[in-house]
């Protein structure tokens, strides 16, 4: 599996956040993205290509989904994240 993180464009609601989503590849992630948003998705980038600008632009992470094992249609689980207080 791969991370990868997708993002919205300025003119979206959900615009200086990102989707990481942890999927098997490139195809996988995208495929998610288009079956969840459609078109109101800006760009895919791998977690490598896009851990920098996380911190230089301050974007907050709007979930992470995790791409379920096996073959035939994708289907994906949201990942719940252990909240610090």
């Amino acid at each position: 599996m791969q991370t990868f993180c997708a993002t919205f464009g300025s003119g979206w609601g959900y615009a200086n956040g990102y989707v990481e989503i942890i999927a098997e590849d490139r195809h996988a992630a995208t495929g998610h993205m288009v079956k969840e948003h459609g078109e109101r998705w800006a760009a895919m980038y791998t977690m490598a290509e896009f851990a920098s600008t996380i911190k230089r632009y301050r974007l907050h992470k709007l979930a992470t989904v995790q791409q379920r094992p096996g073959s035939g249609e994708l289907f994906f689980d949201i990942v719940k994240e252990e909240h610090r207080g």
